[in-house]
């Protein structure tokens, strides 16, 4: 009886590894990467030669990114970099970016694009998370309960859902369209900017008086604060891109 057990055990477990993906290894991924520069860029990297195949394990031994500032337009390919840890591809022309499959990464930078969509990898690995100066309406970082720091603002954010996020220490969401926000959930919160939002008093932002904040910046948009922000922190812009030109 074990006997036949045992092979009826052996046949389920074939008949369980026949059913999983075919292993992306062995795979050419060279069309998968539509941008240009940032091909280039993997080229470099992976120290081959351009025209040359990109084989799928052959991406599976870079860690980090730095692709800051290079004009790319498109992170296709970005998937198969399964091993990535670090991403920081602030001040592209980014429309759209889907890292769902990269599991092990801990900290993005995709600051200054053009976002309107951005899906993040889920589970507690993923850590840090820059998207300032984007189109974003949506974020959804439900799925990162290790989340430590979240830097959002200059987006379209009429909602922020910060509820699954129990080790969040910081949190920058100002300049958006926030009306209310719940940190009732929050407790480790040390660091909270939220200047420049639709909230109509500091009562719009549930749990607030029972944390315990080493920094709080709060001006509803309607505010004489507001204002003064405001104007000071585009007269730096103006002064910045005078000095640079």
């Amino acid at each position: 009886m074990k006997r036949v057990v045992s092979v009826l055990l052996a046949v389920f477990v074939l008949l369980g590894l026949l059913c999983v993906p075919v292993s992306a290894e062995g795979e050419d991924i060279s069309s998968a990467f539509t941008d240009e520069i940032f091909l280039a860029v993997v080229y470099r990297l992976l120290g081959k030669e351009p025209g040359d195949i990109i084989m799928a394990e052959e991406c599976t031994g870079l860690y980090m990114f730095f692709l800051d500032e290079k004009g790319i337009e498109s992170l296709a390919g970005i998937e198969y970099f399964t091993s990535l840890i670090f991403l920081d591809c602030r001040g592209n022309n980014l429309t759209s970016l889907d890292l769902s499959l990269n599991i092990n990464l801990m900290t993005l930078d995709c600051a200054e694009n053009k976002l309107s969509e951005l899906i993040l990898p889920s589970g507690s690995n993923f850590n840090w998370l820059f998207c300032d100066s984007n189109n974003l309406r949506d974020l959804d970082v439900s799925n990162n309960p290790g989340l430590e720091i979240l830097s959002c603002p200059f987006n379209n954010l009429s909602v922020l859902d910060v509820s699954k996020n129990p080790d969040l220490k910081w949190l920058y969401c100002a300049f958006n369209n926030l009306k209310k926000l719940d940190l009732s959930h929050n407790k480790n919160l040390k660091v909270l900017s939220c200047v420049g939002n639709s909230f109509e008093s500091k009562f719009s932002i549930k749990g607030l008086f029972s944390l315990q904040l080493s920094n709080f910046y709060f001006y509803p948009q309607n505010s004489f604060g507001y204002l003064v922000l405001r104007y000071v922190f585009f007269g730096w812009l103006w002064m910045k891109e005078y000095k640079t030109n």
